[in-house]
């Protein structure tokens, strides 16, 4: 969500890719980013054992991602349009003491298989920018998940705070997403 840098690029290499693809194979999630001045870019990439439709529906599935990540305390559900789906969601985040709060707007494409979102301009947020895109591609029986994000969150973020959200925030949700997915696919 708020995915924020600090962490190492990732390396173009041939080896590296191979690597990549087997220790998302053994289940790791792999997190690389570019820091760029108060925020940056931010891709991250795991290996889903369920259809893509499950997992794009476990990734809108906002209200389930507070109880598995314990940064976030709430989140408000504040538009919901159908065709195509589009979802406006107050966040609220408290780490240590600091409390952010966001308003994003999400869009569904499922002939896409992409749910991109952005800040809502027309409300306030605590952070200066931020926009991206959760992406999920057929893999064999399964799916990959590759969730990109650019965010500037402005002064305010002290850089720890940053890389706090980037590593372990960032890491809950994806793992939270795929655990859900897996079990409803597991179970249906």
């Amino acid at each position: 969500m708020l995915a924020l840098a600090g962490l190492t690029p990732s390396a173009p290499a041939q080896e590296t890719r191979s690597e990549d693809e087997s220790a998302l194979d053994a289940g790791e999630i792999l997190i690389r980013g570019e820091e760029r001045g108060a925020g940056g870019l931010i891709v991250a990439t795991a290996h889903c054992a369920a259809p893509p439709a499950i997992v794009l529906d476990e990734v809108m599935n906002l209200e389930a991602r507070v109880a598995e990540n314990r940064s976030l305390r709430g989140v408000e559900i504040y538009l919901r349009e159908h065709t195509p789906q589009r979802v406006g969601a107050r966040w609220e985040l408290s780490v240590f003491g600091f409390s952010v709060v966001f308003h994003v707007l999400y869009t569904c494409r499922r002939d896409a298989d992409t749910c991109s979102y952005r800040l809502d301009p027309d409300r306030p947020n605590d952070v200066e920018a931020s926009e991206g895109e959760y992406r999920v591609e057929p893999r064999g029986s399964g799916t990959r998940l590759v969730y990109t994000s650019r965010t500037d969150a402005g002064p305010a973020f002290p850089r720890w705070l940053r890389r706090w959200i980037a590593g372990r925030s960032l890491r809950q949700q994806v793992e939270g997403i795929r655990k859900r997915a897996e079990a409803r696919a597991a179970s249906g």
